[in-house]
């Protein structure tokens, strides 16, 4: 089978080219050839481009063709959730070809049976940074067999108390690993790990400006602040919105949205850090197959998630920053494909539009106008 995939460097046999067919992929996108010819090579990256370009691809490409070729290529992909690393896994599955073995490692799953499939010598293993510590201080998992560490939403996954963990396990391989940082955001804390993780001559992939998708539309509503929730409802049923994600700064909003929604009639469903990890999938699951109209989520849970389709993200709460923002847009206008933006705003929060407008590049206009 012949593919138009075509990158330096790059193999595309039959199964690979029959799987991005059946995803839809044509031809590669720029930050795709731009990476997957340095990975190849070995190299150290920071992969920085705008979410739903395929940044995952553009790492788990080159990473697999080198597990093809050399057995002993083991490959490790760290992920700020189980959510975003179940997702990941699914891909590689989907594009790794026969013979190749995967494992996820992610808190709150077994443990035992986690352990089970570290004694198949899994070559791609994905997970959060507490379970892959865990594992490797436990001599289940040898930080020496590494022969590549992947950082997935990399300023996402360096919170202080994962910084800590993630230098851990960047530190114990005898032999240094190839790095790869992927984001459609990288901050102080992830460049400054980078710099010190990574060789000296590592390549720094990102446009000289990261322009958001041209097929999302910024919108902005005010509201009375009192019935914040009427308000929300009220847009959902006006605008006839069948499918939307809304995103809320506190763990509290999520519960007192879930409550609200569903006893307006409006089928909600929930990911947060208090949820189990069961809830969680079976929550995006639910989301997904259309049986829910809406999902409230925090940033943290929601980083990275991949809903096909999916039109509208709504800011219940203003983003905290530039890069908040960025990140929930990124969940919408995927691929190409149209999206809507939605910030709620007080009227003690207008002042916030200029500065987004400027941080960015684009105009927040007034919803229906």
């Amino acid at each position: 089978m012949t593919s138009a995939f075509n990158v330096s460097g790059l193999d595309v046999p039959d199964f690979l080219a029959a799987a991005l067919q059946k995803a839809g992929i044509a031809s590669p996108s720029d930050i795709q050839k731009a990476a997957i010819p340095e990975i190849l090579a070995g190299k150290d990256v920071v992969l920085q481009a705008a979410t739903g370009t395929g940044k995952t691809l553009a790492y788990l490409l080159p990473l697999l063709q080198r597990i093809r070729t050399d057995k002993k290529f083991r490959m490790l992909v760290l992920t700020p959730s189980p959510e975003l690393a179940i997702q990941i896994l699914r891909v590689a599955e989907a594009f790794a070809g026969p013979g190749i073995i995967t494992a996820s490692l992610i808190g709150g799953a077994n443990i035992e049976r986690q352990k089970e499939k570290l004694k198949k010598h899994p070559q791609v293993i994905v997970g959060t940074p507490g379970r892959i510590i865990e594992m490797i201080f436990d001599r289940r998992l040898k930080a020496a067999t590494l022969s590549a560490v992947v950082f997935d939403e990399a300023d996402e996954i360096l919170s202080p108390h994962n910084e800590k963990n993630l230098r851990e396990i960047a530190s114990r391989p005898e032999v240094q690993p190839q790095f790869v940082f992927a984001s459609a955001t990288i901050g102080p804390a992830a460049a400054q790990l980078a710099t010190d993780l990574m060789k000296p001559d590592f390549a720094r992939l990102a446009p000289v400006t990261q322009p958001l998708p041209s097929t999302v539309e910024h919108l902005f509503i005010t509201f009375d602040e009192r019935r914040k929730d009427v308000w929300l409802a009220r847009l959902l049923d006006d605008y006839k919105i069948e499918k939307a994600l809304i995103f809320v700064n506190k763990v509290a909003s999520v519960g007192h949205l879930y409550r609200f929604l569903n006893e307006s009639g409006v089928r909600a469903v929930t990911i947060s850090s208090e949820r189990t990890k069961k809830d969680r999938s079976d929550s995006i699951r639910s989301f997904k197959a259309g049986q829910a109209r809406v999902l409230v989520a925090t940033d943290t849970a929601a980083r990275g998630l991949d809903v096909p389709g999916l039109e509208w993200v709504i800011h219940y709460d203003v983003a905290r920053d530039k890069d908040v923002y960025v990140h929930r847009l990124g969940r919408t206008g995927r691929a190409g494909l149209s999206g809507t933006s939605v910030m709620m705003v007080a009227k003690n929060e207008m002042f916030l539009l200029g500065r987004y407008n400027q941080a960015l590049d684009i105009e927040l206009r007034p919803l229906g106008k």
